[in-house]
């Protein structure tokens, strides 16, 4: 299929986590030409999406956590899932600060006791992981009056700017909102996350989609994949 047909063509609209952002930047440029079709990317939380797609809208392709497909799956509402990439938390610190060690439970409580403020999603999966954590550890009163939350989108962008001392979220969410200096969550304590794409009911480019998601899964995706803060899962 040549170029000026490829651009004629209806895109494949996909809704995605913004956990593959960061990778996406490198791997939407290969998408087209190695997929044959035009693609469209929107990005939000996991959560968000759910509730556009359960609104009415629609897409070809979704790329969410493994937990948020199954039930969209039981509900006649994706298929042809294939796991994609997973990912843990971390928590950021500024670029020009000691980097916190975080080997032990205990080490992540004196942390969040020591650190002057603090920011992570108020929906996204490591906000959630992060709010039980806190509640788990009775922190609620501690923490709550140093802590902003980010409604949507990446919480490293709050360090960058001097707004807050720390930031978690997941590391890929980290790394694509520009934070260097990042340690992930003590084994005990830490929450890995499976990605999925999964081909949406009632797509006319069934055909088109199952393109795009062997790009999503050939070796050149892999390797940034793991660029970018995540592990490949896919076979």
């Amino acid at each position: 299929m040549t170029l000026s047909a490829v651009a004629a063509e209806a895109p494949v609209k996909i809704l995605a986590t913004i956990a593959v952002q960061g990778a996406f930047a490198d791997i939407e440029p290969l998408l087209s030409p190695r997929a044959g079709v035009p693609v469209k990317i929107g990005f939000a939380q996991t959560s968000s999406i759910v509730e556009r797609l359960m609104n009415g809208e629609t897409a070809d392709l979704v790329i969410l956590t493994k937990q948020a497909v199954q039930p969209l799956a039981a509900k006649g509402r994706v298929q042809s899932q294939t796991d994609l990439v997973s990912g843990v938390i971390g928590i950021a610190v500024p670029d020009n600060a000691r980097p916190p060690v975080l080997k032990t439970t205990e080490d992540f409580v004196a942390f969040l006791k020591a650190t002057p403020s603090i920011a992570y999603t108020s929906s996204g999966v490591s906000g959630l992981h992060m709010a039980q954590l806190i509640e788990q550890f009775g922190l609620t009163h501690v923490m709550k009056p140093k802590t902003t939350l980010v409604n949507d989108g990446f919480a490293a962008p709050l360090l960058r700017q001097g707004k807050v001392a720390a930031a978690v979220q997941q590391i890929s969410e980290l790394k694509a909102g520009g934070a260097k200096n990042i340690v992930p969550l003590p084994d005990a304590i830490q929450l890995r996350t499976t990605f999925t794409v999964a081909v949406v009911n009632g797509t006319t480019r069934a055909d088109a989609a199952a393109r795009v998601v062997r790009v999503l899964t050939s070796p050149e995706a892999s390797a940034i994949y793991q660029r970018s803060g995540l592990s490949p899962v896919f076979k």
